[in-house]
């Protein structure tokens, strides 16, 4: 099993109720692929964790990389996992408030807080932290 964890930004700035739309369309090919995973969404940027097989995982993301809906598509984190983080979703989807999306003290946007995480179990528990309260 393998998780990748990737963020973006739309090349435009969606409404909650769009990127709703775009994720259904998703969740059924996910989950013929068995992608699993949580899709947080604030102020037009994406933060994706997508969990699968490794290979389906990291074609599944070469799409998302050249797709022209993304920009500054950024890798953050890909690594082997044992169990997945979220087993029932084929797309789990949180829209964020700006204080949700800031867990530290200053922080700005999805990077920065990424940035100030110290390893893949810090990445991992953040989403999961979303996903508890779904």
């Amino acid at each position: 099993m393998f998780c990748l964890v990737y963020a973006s930004a739309g090349v435009s700035e969606w409404s909650p109720s769009e990127v709703e739309e775009m994720l259904l369309r998703f969740r059924e090919k996910n989950a013929q692929l068995n992608i699993t995973g949580l899709l947080l969404y604030k102020d037009g940027s994406f933060l994706q964790a997508l969990e699968g097989e490794e290979s389906v995982v990291r074609e599944l993301y070469q799409r998302i990389a050249i797709d022209p809906r993304h920009q500054q598509v950024t890798l953050l984190l890909e690594v082997p996992i044992e169990e997945r983080s979220f087993p029932d979703w084929s797309m789990g989807l949180r829209v964020l408030s700006s204080r949700e999306a800031n867990p530290k003290e200053g922080v700005k946007d999805f990077q920065q807080a990424f940035d100030a995480m110290q390893d893949h179990n810090d990445i991992l528990d953040f989403l999961r932290s979303f996903s508890d309260r779904m």
